[in-house]
């Protein structure tokens, strides 16, 4: 059975102002998710969700952690792949 696994990942963004600092989007989170298996991502508006997963689906690189589909881990492929 295949797996997607995320291990520690996190990614946050510059806020308008850089003497703001910056807005955590995703902090030191891990996932599994399993084929054949339904999962519902859910949370408030800003929460996060889309960040998870465009980090999930290989669009957006976490700031920390990796990302794994089975055994491989996804942003060690060549972007072509």
């Amino acid at each position: 059975m295949m797996e997607l696994r995320a291990e520690s990942i996190s990614q946050d963004f510059l806020r308008d102002s850089a003497r703001e600092g910056y807005i955590v989007a995703v902090a030191e989170t891990d996932l599994c998710l399993s084929s054949g298996t339904v999962t519902a991502i859910m949370g408030s508006s800003g929460s996060g969700k889309s960040t998870l997963l465009h980090i999930l689906g290989g669009l957006l690189p976490p700031v920390t952690g990796k990302v794994f589909v089975g055994a491989t881990d996804l942003y060690s492929l060549p972007e072509d792949a």
